[in-house]
């Protein structure tokens, strides 16, 4: 393993908005840079697939935990975005750890094939999900690599009862998909930001004393898995029924 520094490591976020200004890491996952570097030296990845580039400032942070990261994002995100990657990759010195793979097309099921195509070449140990919002896409992203036994997701953000008070964009769908997992998900940062790792039953930090001492002290979700299961049930119907509906309607229209 390759991290850096607790010092290094607790000034990353700083340094980048210093060289690039304050809302380069605005929308990051690694606004929670301590919460991060934690998960990321406990589990000890070697290699990191990324779901969801934009800036590349969580790619560039994970490299220095990682012996190599790849990133994924989609042919249709703005070019800004890559060249300010590239521009960061570099600065930082870790645009040799990091390789990076427009999927094409735009977000959506018709052009996952190429996504689901190449991660399938790809040897991975630890997956970050943070890329299309929408439960679906979050769904088939972890279907593409779970299969590496250790998914780490953004924005687990329910709605409503201990999350009311937050101000910011709630993500119920995620927070279904994550709470329908077996084994549990564990729930990681703060209040209102918060993310979630999951583990494969055999996951060898499981078996790691070090490992197993950082999960003990982290909350599980707070509802059922089978209520969590019953929420996407609802939500596939409510789309079957949604698409048959707009098929109804565009065949009494012509």
């Amino acid at each position: 393993m390759t991290a850096s520094s607790d010092s290094n490591a607790a000034s990353f976020c700083q340094t980048l908005r210093t060289r690039f200004g304050r809302d380069i890491t605005e929308g990051s996952a690694i606004d929670q840079e301590e919460t991060f570097a934690e998960v990321l030296t406990a589990l000890r990845p070697r290699r990191i697939l990324e779901i969801g580039t934009r800036h590349g400032v969580s790619a560039a942070f994970f490299a220095q935990f990682a012996d190599s990261v790849v990133t994924i994002d989609i042919e249709k995100s703005p070019e800004s975005y890559r060249r300010k990657a590239r521009e960061i990759w570099q600065s930082t010195g870790l645009e040799g750890k990091i390789e990076s793979y427009l999927a094409p097309g735009d977000v959506g099921w018709q052009y996952n094939a190429a996504k689901r195509g190449f991660i399938g070449t790809q040897e991975f140990d630890f997956a970050f999900i943070d890329g299309s919002h929408h439960w679906r896409d979050v769904l088939f992203d972890f279907d593409c690599v779970r299969h590496c036994g250790c998914v780490l997701f953004h924005d687990y953000k329910p709605e409503g009862g201990d999350y009311a008070d937050c101000d910011n964009e709630r993500f119920q769908g995620i927070a279904d998909v994550i709470d329908s997992l077996h084994p549990a998900a564990y729930i990681i940062g703060k209040h209102c930001s918060q993310m979630a790792v999951w583990l494969a039953p055999d996951h060898p930090a499981r078996q790691s004393s070090a490992a197993a001492e950082y999960l003990q002290r982290l909350p599980r979700p707070g509802r059922s898995r089978l209520d969590a299961q019953l929420a996407l049930i609802r939500r596939h119907v409510d789309r079957r029924l949604e698409r048959l509906s707009h098929s109804f309607r565009k065949r009494f229209a012509e």
